[in-house]
């Protein structure tokens, strides 16, 4: 098993939840103020720099789905992957490792569910 902490398009009512359904999730979690989040339009990235907590879940995912989880994320050319230190524990982030578009906004909350639900209802304000 590999625990593995999502901040994205992986949460729960997100795009790409539906590749967890197998995964057992461990609860809520943030990371050490250390990073910055990123909106690249459809999904964000976590740089591996910053001042920022990210808000995101903690799963546990067989080898299958690890594998199946690099593939979504581009690894190991978009995004890299390395341990951190969470508030419930040790795990895998994805990290953008591609060069960054500095057009992209910083989601200065570090939660990407409540920034691109925000944002999507601005847009659709305009």
């Amino acid at each position: 098993m590999h625990r593995v902490f999502v901040y994205g398009t992986l949460r729960a009512g997100e795009l790409n939840a539906s590749r967890l359904a197998s995964a057992r999730h461990r609860g809520a979690a943030r990371t050490e103020p250390a990073f910055t989040l990123v909106d690249a339009g459809r999904y964000p990235a976590a740089l591996d720099y910053g001042q920022t907590a990210i808000a995101g879940d903690l799963y546990d995912v067989d080898a299958a789905t690890f594998a199946d989880l690099d593939t979504l994320e581009g690894y190991p050319i978009f995004y890299t992957r390395r341990r951190i230190t969470t508030s419930a524990g040790d795990a895998w982030i994805y990290l953008w490792a591609a060069t960054r578009n500095r057009g992209w906004p910083v989601i200065e909350s570090g939660d990407w569910p409540g920034y691109r639900r925000s944002r999507d209802q601005q847009g659709a304000l305009s």
